[in-house]
């Protein structure tokens, strides 16, 4: 979402701001951006070239402006072939702008609860080192809101998905921690993977007393 300027190739717009929070991703060659924002609505990909005048850098975002949930995540492949964000949607990636966040197929997140409150998205993802997998987080937007009151509803459950077919592989929750004689809820918040393929996940915990959170490691295999 932005301020449009001029229509560009196969019909991306070029804007010249983006709105609302951003995640951002490298290209493995290093040359251009991708962005997704949240907060706004609706919500978009961009990408931004890094050749030339970084002053007269431009922001192009997809063709699918509106027509596809991208819930403000992202992860790229190693290779460099494809983007995953936090909905599911999956894009193509081509050097050439004009062939560029080509919509390659969606990942099925869990479905809305039986009351229909609230949808799935990602707070995290990570793609394997061999482009085989593709892990996430996710969560229920609304039970999971932090200015909400539906927050003892909130659960994190790792998902693992065939990076190529998008088929859904496992699904697993985060166990109560045992701290004391406390059993405290976990939020994941990043997922990671190592060299050989492993995960490596950071959750929160916290009590309602605490000010702050304690975070804990945790290193899984995919």
């Amino acid at each position: 979402n932005g301020t449009s300027t001029m229509a560009g190739p196969a019909g991306l717009t070029n804007i010249t701001q983006i709105y609302g929070l951003v995640d951002v991703v490298l290209h493995p060659a290093g040359d251009r951006l991708y962005l997704a924002n949240r907060g706004s609505s609706p919500d978009d990909v961009s990408r931004m070239d890094l050749g030339g005048d970084p002053a007269a850098a431009e922001i192009h975002d997809t063709r699918y402006h509106g027509d596809y949930p991208f819930c403000g995540r992202l992860a790229i492949s190693p290779d460099g072939r494809r983007l995953y964000t936090g909905c599911g949607v999956v894009l193509n990636t081509e050097s050439l702008l004009g062939d560029d966040m080509i919509y390659a197929g969606r990942m099925n997140l869990s479905a809305r609860d039986p009351s229909g409150f609230g949808q799935y998205a990602s707070v995290a993802l990570s793609v394997a080192p061999d482009n085989g997998s593709v892990a996430l987080l996710e969560e229920n937007q609304s039970t999971c809101e932090p200015r909400g009151d539906r927050l003892s509803d909130c659960h994190t459950r790792i998902a693992i998905y065939n990076a190529t077919t998008l088929e859904r592989r496992s699904l697993r929750g985060l166990a109560p921690f045992e701290r004391g004689g406390d059993r405290l809820k976990q939020w994941g918040r990043r997922v990671m993977h190592r060299a050989d393929g492993s995960l490596i996940v950071i959750a929160e915990v916290r009590t309602r007393n605490e000010a702050t959170p304690s975070w804990l490691l945790h290193r899984l295999n995919s």
